[in-house]
C-alpha cells in the first residue's frame, strides 16, 4: 500500500513538472514569436524629428530615442528568456556545448526603429547541464548526437549567463 502511495505521488510530481516545463516554454515561444513580428513603437515618427536624424546625424533627441527602445528590448529579452534552440556540438558527460542564435544587443542601438524588420541575431556558445530533474520531451537521452538541433528550457535567463541548466530538452525536427 505504501509503494502503491509513493508511486502515486512520484507520478502526480511528475506530471506538475512536466506541466510546468510545458507551460514555461509555451510562454517563451509566444514571447519570442511576439518579439518576431512586433513592430517596436518609435517616438520619433510622432515628434518632429526625421529619420534622417535616426540614421545618426548626431542629434542628441533622435540617439535618445532609438537608446531608450533599444534598453527596452534588452531589458525585455534579458530579464524574461530562458529557452534556446540550437545545434549540439559537443557531449561530455552531463555537459552538451550548444551554439544558438539569439538577439545580438551590440547592434540594437543602430537599428532603423521606424520600420519593421527582424532583430539582428548572433552565434553564442551554451554550457548546459543536465541534471537528474531534466525532462526529455518525446525523446531518450540516447537520441542526443552532435549536430542535432535541440530545444532547451533552463532555470538560468539565457542573456545573463552562458552555463545553463536544463529544465528540458527536445530535439528540434529539421523542418522546425
Amino acid at each position: 500500500m505504501e509503494n502503491k502511495k509513493a508511486v502515486a505521488i512520484i507520478i502526480s510530481l511528475l506530471t506538475i513538472i512536466i506541466f510546468v516545463g510545458v507551460y514555461a516554454f509555451y510562454r517563451q515561444n509566444k514571447e519570442m514569436e511576439m518579439l518576431k513580428t512586433m513592430h517596436i513603437p518609435n517616438a520619433v515618427s510622432t515628434s518632429e524629428v526625421s529619420i534622417k536624424d535616426i540614421a545618426g546625424t548626431g542629434d542628441n533627441e533622435s540617439m535618445s530615442v532609438v537608446h531608450n527602445q533599444s534598453l527596452e528590448i534588452k531589458k525585455h529579452l534579458s530579464g524574461r528568456t530562458v529557452d534556446i534552440i540550437g545545434t549540439i556540438k559537443d557531449i561530455s558527460g552531463q555537459y552538451i556545448t550548444a551554439e544558438a542564435s539569439v538577439v545580438d544587443f551590440s547592434k540594437l542601438d543602430t537599428l532603423d526603429y521606424s520600420i519593421s524588420q527582424d532583430l539582428p541575431m548572433t552565434v553564442k556558445t551554451y554550457k548546459l547541464k543536465i541534471i537528474d530533474n531534466t525532462v526529455f520531451i518525446k525523446m531518450d537521452p540516447v537520441d542526443l548526437k552532435v549536430d542535432k538541433k535541440i530545444r532547451v528550457i533552463a532555470n538560468e535567463k539565457i542573456y545573463i549567463t552562458d552555463e545553463l541548466t536544463a529544465v528540458s530538452i527536445e530535439l528540434v525536427s529539421a523542418n522546425s
